[in-house]
């Protein structure tokens, strides 16, 4: 249920801010024998950088250390996508987490710092609101800022000698 909300929000997302963008379910692709869950791809422009998102939904897990051999094995479906996969090795890696119920929360600094050590971006939410708002704040980052040139004139290559 939270794959389908992130999707749903990804695509509104990218609808309303940024009308050329891409979504695509890459989904599971074999690497070395082992299934690695690729995510949804998101680019902002025809030509920006892109975005590999994972969601990881702890509330349907009552266990921490069930909830944190799923955050392993998002790790190491980042790690082996980077490694092993060219297409994506460029793309960005965001994760984006529907937090555990309060009760079963005992390991989730563990399960986001280990998230944090290969993701770009580790983004946590508790509810559709939270989640609308960090996947806006996470598109946004990958707009590719302009690149300011000193002018010629200023250049020490450029100027001559009077």
């Amino acid at each position: 249920m939270f794959e389908n909300s992130l999707k749903k929000t990804l695509e509104a997302s990218l609808h309303a801010g940024w009308p050329k963008g891409r979504f695509q379910q890459l989904g599971r692709k074999n690497v070395h024998g082992i299934p690695i869950n690729i995510g949804i791809r998101t680019q902002i422009s025809q030509t920006g950088p892109a975005a590999l998102w994972h969601p990881i939904s702890l509330q349907s897990e009552n266990r921490p250390e069930a909830q944190l051999a799923t955050a392993k094995a998002t790790a190491l479906d980042i790690i082996q996508t980077r490694a092993a996969l060219d297409q994506y090795k460029k793309d960005k890696q965001f994760v984006a987490v529907l937090s555990p119920r309060v009760r079963s929360a005992g390991r989730m600094d563990e399960i986001v710092s280990s998230l944090k050590a290969v993701a770009d971006q580790v983004m946590t939410a508790n509810d559709n609101e939270a989640l609308v708002v960090r996947v806006q704040e996470a598109l946004r980052s990958l707009e590719v800022m302009p690149i300011q040139r000193r002018a010629r004139s200023q250049d020490a290559h450029t100027r001559r000698s009077p």
